[in-house]
């Protein structure tokens, strides 16, 4: 699991769950918006039929940690949909890596550093750019208007929006 802090792997999780199910029943102990289909994997046989098996991913330890002591309070396992059925939770190990490396913690951002990022540009574009576009035409007007439109039509405009290597912005 290198894109994400901690992983639970649940086991005994009814064929019928669906990964939205479990979004829904972990968002509770997330900070954001969980990914429905970037951090949860139902376990398939070769064949595609379910295992009965599922890991989930947490973008911070302490949203994991969450999960789990309320799994743990509940004797090691919870109800997801009303089969009933009782579905065990355990948390997954770190294995040391051979190669590569596992991929740092998100870093998060207050709700003032988000708006004051939408005009930072500004402040980071070299003065000889400035006076070349608007010697073709080009305001600082527009520039703002195209780099705002861009992160408000990005969903992941948040916490999340300093993207991990491999990551990208949707819009």
């Amino acid at each position: 699991f290198l894109s994400h802090a901690k992983v639970l792997h649940l086991s005994y999780v009814p064929t019928n769950v669906t990964k939205k199910e479990l979004s829904a029943y972990f968002q509770q102990f997330c900070t954001q918006r969980r990914d429905v289909e970037g951090s949860i994997e139902i376990v398939k046989s070769a064949d595609g039929h379910s295992t009965e098996r599922v890991y989930v991913g947490f973008d911070y330890e302490a949203e994991c940690d969450a999960a789990w002591g309320e799994i743990q309070s509940s004797r090691g396992g919870i109800v997801l949909n009303e089969s009933g059925a009782t579905v065990r939770a355990k948390p997954v190990g770190e294995k040391k890596l051979i190669r590569g490396r596992k991929l740092s913690p998100r870093s998060e951002r207050s709700q003032e550093e988000l708006i004051a990022s939408f005009t930072e540009w500004k402040n980071e574009i070299d003065p000889e750019d400035v006076k070349y576009l608007e010697s073709v035409g080009i305001t600082l007007d527009v520039i703002d208007e195209a780099f705002t439109a861009a992160r408000r039509n990005n969903p992941t405009f948040g916490m999340e929006d300093q993207s991990n290597i491999g990551e990208r912005g949707r819009g």
